[in-house]
């Protein structure tokens, strides 16, 4: 993957300008589509994956940096970048089954770790966990 576009240039259909009366999330995402993948931090990760937004692009990144902090606090509360992976509609995991299996093997190999969260984004994670 080529880390030096942005989502709507790998797209073949961009993500079209907002209307005059977008909200900040709006905004926020149209903006996130026209920077390059590799300026991503896991709060714009966080976005654009809880948008359904490039998915096949950022579910990748989003991968390698769970993989080297499995529950970073990207904005909100620990673990909420993971929560944002694990709530991927189940038609992107079908259709991709090998990082379904890197995903899930990411949370199983950091349970120590999941432990040290609070307890309601423990049930959040294991409740998507449960899904998946």
């Amino acid at each position: 993957m080529n880390l030096e576009k942005t989502i709507n240039q790998l797209q073949d259909i961009p993500i079209p300008r907002p209307p005059e009366y977008e909200s900040h999330l709006v905004r926020r995402c149209f903006d996130l589509a026209n920077k390059k993948l590799k300026y991503f931090s896991p709060e714009d990760l966080r976005i654009m994956i809880g948008q359904n937004i490039g998915l096949e692009y950022l579910i990748p990144i989003a991968l390698e940096v769970l993989q080297r902090e499995p529950f970073i606090e990207a904005d909100y509360y620990e673990g909420d970048l993971f929560l944002s992976v694990f709530k991927v509609d189940k038609v992107f995991w079908e259709k991709n089954l090998e990082l379904k299996e890197k995903i899930l093997s990411v949370f199983k190999d950091n349970l120590d770790d999941f432990k040290q969260l609070d307890l309601d984004t423990q049930e959040d994670l294991y409740k998507e966990y449960e899904k998946l």
